[in-house]
């Protein structure tokens, strides 16, 4: 009997908009100016540190409470439609995980994100790497660039595009979680099959 599947989605880009957040505390704690836009989700070229421990300690130790709990959803019905997307699943016998790569104190600053929103997914898991997301699914919904090109074989890429990872190739691509919404679609992505090199030939 084949297991049922789980769709990881991520936080960052997904549901919370933490590029504007932490625009802002970079701009309140430094005095410095972020170099906006975000063309490649390399944080260390949009925040300029002295190294990338700097940025860490910014992100996950000084400010996560600011950066992380405080942020605003990417859409006011981001989380509620992830949550309506959890009910559609378990009628295709699968299960939504909320993924998240978090260190430090950005643990219990995201756990508050998502009790102001009312979060009702069942499990919450946090990594310390982008392509460690991929241990805990099936099939991701993602934003990062690193995670997307990091897709294991045998597993399902779902990209929501932004204008810092329009070049990256992914399964399928949308524009908002609501598309996922449309049971046929879901349907289609949860039974996605896969076309080896052999089968091609």
């Amino acid at each position: 009997m084949e297991k049922n599947k789980i769709i990881g989605i991520s936080i960052d880009g997904i549901i919370r908009d933490n590029i504007t957040q932490i625009a802002k505390i970079y701009r309140e704690e430094t005095g410095n100016k972020p170099n906006l836009p975000l063309k490649d989700y390399n944080l260390i070229e949009m925040f300029p540190f002295d190294s990338m421990d700097q940025l860490n300690e910014f992100l996950y130790i000084t400010c996560p409470l600011e950066t992380a709990g405080h942020a605003k959803e990417i859409n006011l019905s981001s989380m509620n439609d992830v949550n309506i997307l959890c009910d559609k699943s378990r009628k295709q016998n699968c299960k939504i995980k909320i993924i998240s790569k978090e260190l430090g104190k950005s643990k219990s600053a995201t756990l508050f994100f998502l009790s102001k929103i009312v979060c009702q997914v069942d499990e919450i898991i946090f990594v310390t790497s982008e392509e460690d997301k991929w241990n805990h699914c099936d099939i991701l919904l993602d934003v990062n660039p690193l995670t997307l090109k990091s897709k294991p074989d045998g597993k399902t890429s779902i990209k929501l595009e932004t204008e810092y990872n329009e070049d990256i190739t992914s399964d399928y691509t949308i524009k908002s979680v609501k598309e996922l919404l449309d049971e046929k679609f879901l349907e289609e992505v949860i039974n996605h099959e896969f076309v080896s090199y052999e089968e091609i030939k």
